[in-house]
């Protein structure tokens, strides 16, 4: 059996004198499962008529959950059930393929469940009903996901279905449709299976824009404020209130930067916006700015996704990479609020990480003698550059000669502050020709901006006291 899979087989003996009745068959639910898949036999079913009056079985199937609410119920067709926080449906596993949506979203939580058997027809010598139940344990592992794009809800071309149905296609694990001003208050009916779609709006105001995560409607009181103190004493206010996180986006962008003050409490930065630029860069640096004056921020990415560009396809550039216990909206933002997290340019670029003898990404240490720090870097590019930054300055670098699934190394630290790392490359002729495309179509403020690099990925701090 697999690792983080625990399965349990039940048996029922159902009797002629129990037809047209239900039997409820109790199980628990351990501590700690994301999700719960049913698969149920009996003989009988594939009798030659599908006339139910004939000499045959049919047992329909329906779910409580631990408080006892019905999680769904849609006859007997469908054998196979799968639950979860994100996803839940039905799935006919003999004969012609066929889904049903009839089961509800459900986060699995321990305690006892119940399986409603439907004994609608049984055979005059009685049935035996087998439940093989399997339990999808939490563990921790990585997500990527697209932390920033917006729906026609606000100024973006494709519905939140559309949305979804693409992010499922490009093998993202979880998005936050992140409209301007607009709560998608009904987002939790867009779903798909194994995807998180992440409750989200993005603040939008001529002095800046602010992602607010976790929440369907994070405040109450009109987006028209005239000022920052307005904001503190409304907008702000109500948000913290709700408990959404908060993500300053795209700070020193070219189009629309944070004009607003940044002496407001603030989990996030959005460090990467988009396809790589120079606005990006210039954002990494200004998160710099703010590590080395000690303010304790984690970067994330998002790709600001509104349409196609003709050929171009910007959903997923760049990802977030979360080291999270399970793919639920809770995990997803307890693990990005905690800073274990990076940021790649797509799925398919370099996975880089950074951990300590003492610490991982996001925590904070006490800095020894013996102190190091070790570099991950998976899919690292010949001609690309490792950094490893320590208060804005490089203490190591080191350029592959060659591709490498594998690169390692560890880097000792002597100074007290963070420490994070990033993999740059050099800016061809074809790097500088995409990008100006792109910013003639999306940015032309953006034109002209002068840097020495670009960033192919790159890692949360660690923090040594």
């Amino acid at each position: 059996m697999e690792k983080n899979i625990e399965k349990i087989t039940l048996s029922v003996q159902v009797s002629k004198t129990q037809e047209r009745q239900f039997i409820r068959i109790p199980f628990e639910v351990p501590a700690d499962t994301e999700a719960i898949e049913f698969v149920y036999t009996h003989k009988g079913e594939r009798a030659k008529t599908k006339n139910t009056g004939a000499d045959k079985n049919v047992i329909d199937f329906a779910l409580l959950d631990q408080d006892g609410v019905e999680v769904g119920g849609v006859g007997s067709i469908y054998k196979k059930i799968f639950i979860s926080e994100n996803y839940s449906a039905g799935y006919k596993i003999t004969g012609l393929p066929r889904t049903s949506l009839g089961y509800k979203r459900r986060a699995t939580k321990p305690g006892t469940w119940t399986i409603l058997l439907g004994a609608y027809q049984v055979k005059k010598e009685g049935v035996e009903v087998e439940y093989e139940i399997t339990f999808y344990k939490k563990h921790y592992r990585w997500f990527a996901g697209d932390l920033h794009m917006h729906s026609a809800n606000s100024d973006g071309n494709w519905s939140l279905t559309k949305i979804v149905e693409h992010a499922k296609k490009k093998e993202l694990d979880f998005i936050a449709v992140t409209d301007h001003n607009n709560t998608n208050e009904d987002i939790g009916a867009y779903s798909a299976e194994n995807m998180t779609v992440i409750p989200a709006l993005e603040f939008t105001h001529y002095d800046g824009h602010m992602n607010l995560y976790g929440i369907a409607k994070p405040y109450n009181s009109p987006y028209a404020i005239n000022n920052f103190d307005e904001f503190l004493a409304t907008i702000n206010k109500e948000v913290e209130a709700s408990g959404a996180i908060k993500s300053i986006n795209h700070p020193a962008c070219a189009m629309c930067p944070w004009l607003f003050p940044f002496d407001l409490d603030f989990a996030l930065m959005e460090v990467w916006n988009g396809p790589m630029r120079s606005d990006n860069v210039n954002n990494v640096k200004l998160w710099d700015k703010f590590l080395t004056e000690g303010r304790k921020i984690y970067g994330i990415g998002g790709s600001d996704f509104h349409k196609l560009y003709g050929p171009f396809d910007l959903m997923g550039m760049p990802i977030t990479r979360v080291y999270a216990f399970a793919n639920t909206k809770d995990d997803i933002l307890k693990a990005v609020t905690e800073g274990k997290c990076s940021i790649s340019n797509s799925k398919k670029s370099t996975h880089l990480t950074i951990t300590s003898n003492l610490c991982e990404m996001g925590e904070t240490a006490t800095l020894t003698p013996n102190t190091t720090v070790t570099i991950k870097a998976d899919r690292l590019k010949r001609g690309h550059t490792v950094a490893l930054i320590s208060q804005g300055n490089d203490i190591f670098t080191h350029t592959a000669k060659k591709t490498t699934n594998n690169f390692s190394i560890d880097v000792p630290i002597t100074q007290q502050g963070y420490v994070r790392a990033e993999v740059r490359y050099p800016l061809r002729f074809y790097h500088k020709a995409i990008q100006n495309l792109l910013l003639v179509i999306m940015n032309p403020k953006g034109l002209g901006v002068k840097v020495d690099y670009f960033i192919n990925a790159l890692t949360n701090p660690i923090f040594f006291e």
